[in-house]
């Protein structure tokens, strides 16, 4: 991979990492999950995730295999019942946060 490629990864990896911040902390009724909110979709969705640090990790296009797969429902539990599912969310967002986190160095 080019040096050139390397800094819009870095970028964009950065940027998804400022996304799931954010997720961590707002509410589920505020939160999207869509690709289009991804940096990294944004990056490397139209090559088959050819180059994403997610696929390098988990060897699976889509975020298969990492934590992000476990946000969709517990998104989904939450925004029905926050008292009840809110920390299954926090814990999911938080599970998917640290993992972007390990793939600085990656």
């Amino acid at each position: 991979m080019d040096v050139k490629m390397k800094k819009a990864t870095a970028k964009a990896l950065e940027l998804s990492i400022t996304h799931w911040e954010e997720n961590v902390r707002t509410h589920p009724q505020d939160v999207s999950l869509s690709a289009d909110k991804c940096a990294l979709c944004d990056l490397f969705w139209g090559i088959q995730c050819i180059g994403c640090p997610v696929m390098e990790s988990t060897g699976r296009e889509r975020c298969g295999g990492s934590p992000y797969q476990d946000t969709p429902r517990a998104l989904l539990l939450a925004r029905g019942d926050y008292d009840r599912h809110g920390t299954t969310w926090r814990e999911a967002a938080t599970k998917e946060l640290n993992f972007l986190k390990g793939l600085r160095d990656v």
